[in-house]
């Protein structure tokens, strides 16, 4: 039996429901996303991850073996692996290790004469040097502005001959199109230096020469990467590259040519190699930003420049594994280079002092950590990000200039004096973050600087964590720390 209340609110629904009907639009297409642009796969890609497991079985990095015992087994692996032996005779039979790849690679220099020599200007860096010598400038601003008028004017010219090639690139892979041209620019400066050394000739140099195990193992894995492109004719015949290995428009090592070079017209294979033709080498550079470096397409820029407020705490500087969010450094009152407050809403992001407190000052973000990854150097990262907003400057006609400046005169410490500055800080007693004694291995960490904050907080110094001769001299001529005892009457007293 149906009640009628029932029957009531039946036929309501009903006749609600065919009102809507009438009145109601026609529903909307749903939205479908945009395709993003894949890299065909490259059938290389397995056969190079099945050398590399078999060189890391092998144990070949370790030390003992004359060169050319070493060189028979990395021809054995790379032989297994599917290398041609006539191209393993070819390239490996007569190879004599590169003495200038060693020399290059265990020199103590800075950035500049790194840059200059990595593409084999030997000479050219002699000269630098020479010419540097007897002037008191901070090698941070030598490499800065070090033909930087010239990657400007010259990555100008690039942008107007490739506008909407650079447009399209920027716009399939959501990379910033001034930053694909600052790395172009700085590693090869645009094409036009892309190296002057052996390939294999200076992964088989590092591959057994090099003092440290694991970069052994690296460098011979690159090896054979390099012969597996040789093989394939991929490479091209006279393959020159830095001392280093790395080759090409944007300065791929062998195993990133198979894994992340990309070819704009969808090929399998790029050519990189190739300088007044760089659609390839673009490409390649944004699929591997993209790709391995998680570059974040949200943020348009990877840095601005601040102005650090009156107490600021240096302990939350250079915190590049603990990124926070730039509202947390605009609450402790850090503003932007025109003295207004810090807007950006990055979740991710720290405070750069490449000089210390003396010299300009960086809020940067996770895309910063992305050029780290393109090239594990802060020097580099910062000149990417420098030569990139001055590019977007002269492009939109608003020119880039920094509001800080660089110390004048000013010198660093060598690997050498670094190591004893980290001995005299442990036998002082001070330590690094978890109370542990610092490496003396030469090389200025976050541990080594934390320590190094704490000694220049009690010498009443900036406790940026940077040492410059002035305060390496200090801290050697420094007694221990005093220590606050008691005595029988409770007393402070200080021994």
């Amino acid at each position: 039996m149906i009640r009628p209340f029932t029957v009531t609110i039946t036929f309501g629904l009903a006749f609600l429901l065919a009102a809507c009907a009438g009145t109601n639009p026609k529903p909307k297409p749903p939205i479908i996303p945009k395709t993003a642009w894949k890299k065909p796969d490259n059938p290389l890609v397995p056969i190079l991850e099945r050398c590399e497991r078999q060189v890391e079985r092998s144990r070949i990095n370790k030390r003992g073996l004359a060169f050319d015992d070493w060189l028979k087994k990395v021809g054995a692996i790379a032989g297994r692996c599917g290398v041609d032996r006539k191209t393993l005779k070819i390239e490996l039979a007569k190879l004599k290790r590169d003495r200038r790849v060693l020399r290059l690679m265990a020199e103590d220099r800075d950035p500049a004469v790194e840059q200059i020599a990595s593409t084999g200007g030997k000479l050219a860096a002699r000269r630098h040097r020479r010419r540097t010598r007897r002037r008191y400038i901070h090698p941070m601003k030598r490499y800065i502005e070090r033909d930087m008028p010239y990657f400007v004017r010259k990555g100008v010219a690039q942008y107007k001959a490739n506008e909407a090639l650079l447009k399209k690139i920027a716009s399939r892979h959501e990379v910033d199109l001034h930053y694909l041209l600052a790395i172009w620019g700085v590693e090869t400066a645009y094409g036009a230096s892309a190296g002057k050394f052996s390939v294999i000739r200076s992964l088989a140099t590092l591959g057994h020469g090099h003092r440290l195990d694991r970069n052994r193992l690296y460098f011979t894995k690159e090896l054979v990467a390099a012969l597996i492109l040789v093989d394939k004719e991929i490479a091209p015949k006279d393959w020159k590259g830095s001392y280093a290995g790395a080759s090409g428009s944007p300065q791929f090592m062998p195993s990133d040519v198979i894994r992340f070079s990309a070819s704009f017209d969808g090929k399998v294979h790029a050519d990189i190699w190739t300088a007044d033709k760089p659609a390839d080498a673009l490409v390649s550079i944004a699929w591997f930003l993209r790709e391995k470096a998680k570059w974040n397409p949200s943020h348009d820029r990877t840095m601005i420049e601040v102005v650090l407020p009156t107490g600021f705490d240096f302990d939350t500087a250079n915190q590049f594994k603990d990124l926070r969010p730039a509202l947390d450094y605009a609450r402790k009152g850090l503003k932007d280079a025109g003295r207004k407050a810090v807007i950006h809403r990055w979740l991710e992001s720290t405070v750069y002092l490449p000089a210390g407190c003396r010299g300009p000052a960086f809020l940067v973000n996770k895309n910063f950590k992305a050029l780290l990854v393109y090239n594990v150097s802060y020097p580099y990262a910062l000149k990417v990000s420098l030569l990139a907003e001055a590019l977007r400057g002269e492009i939109d006609g608003k020119p880039f200039k920094l509001v800080g400046s660089w110390p004048g005169r000013d010198t660093t410490l060598s690997r050498g004096q670094v190591a004893r500055l980290q001995k005299r800080l442990n036998k002082l007693g001070y330590r690094g973050r978890a109370g542990s004694s610092l490496m003396s291995d030469g090389y200025m960490g976050s541990n080594t600087r934390f320590a190094l904050r704490r000694f220049q907080k009690r010498v009443r110094a900036c406790p940026d964590g940077f040492a410059n001769r002035r305060l390496f001299r200090r801290l050697m001529n420094a007694g221990p720390k005093r220590r606050t005892i008691r005595n029988r009457r409770g007393a402070r007293k200080r021994s």
